[in-house]
C-alpha cells in the first residue's frame, strides 16, 4: 500500500527511499503537557522510550496507551515533573465533570426491521445491481 503524504502530516511520518516510516518522536512530543519542556521530553524519548521500543517494538502499537506517560507517577518515575501531569488530570476531570460508571456494561438490541423496510431495501438493491450491471456492459 501506498501512501500519499501531505506537509500536515509530515511531523508524524517520514518518507524514507519511497517508504513510508512513523515519526516516533514527534508522536510523542504531541503528549508533552504544558510545563514540561521540550527538551526534558526529549531526553526522556531518548533515554527511556526509544530503548523500551529496542527492546518490544510492539510499544509502537498506540504508545500513548501502553508506553507515554500521562500521569505525576508515571512522568516521575521517568525523570519528568509530575506538577504537569497532575493539572492535566485535574482539568480533564474538571471539564468531563461528574459522571456515573454504570455497574453493567450495556446491552446491544436486536435490530429489528419492519417487512415494509426490508421491501423498501430490497428494492433498491435490484436497482443498484442493474445499475451496474449497466455501466459493465456500458464499458
Amino acid at each position: 500500500m501506498e501512501y500519499e503524504n501531505g506537509d500536515e502530516i509530515s511531523p508524524w511520518t517520514v518518507n524514507l527511499g519511497g517508504e513510508v516510516f512513523f515519526n516516533f518522536a514527534s508522536d510523542a512530543l504531541q503528549f508533552r503537557p504544558e510545563g514540561v519542556e521540550v527538551d526534558e521530553l526529549m531526553e526522556v524519548i531518548n533515554e527511556v522510550y526509544i530503548p523500551k521500543v529496542k527492546g518490544d517494538p510492539d510499544l509502537l502499537n498506540y504508545p500513548e496507551l501502553g508506553m507515554y506517560a500521562n500521569f505525576a507517577e508515571e512522568a516521575e518515575e521517568i525523570g519528568l515533573p509530575k506538577e504537569p501531569y497532575e493539572d492535566l488530570v485535574q482539568n480533564l476531570q474538571s471539564e468531563l465533570g461528574e459522571f456515573d460508571i454504570p455497574d453493567e456494561p450495556p446491552v446491544k438490541r436486536k435490530l429489528v426491521i419492519s417487512k415494509a423496510s426490508l421491501r423498501y431495501l430490497r428494492h433498491w438493491m435490484r436497482r443498484l445491481k442493474r445499475f451496474a450491471r449497466n455501466m459493465l456492459r456500458s464499458m
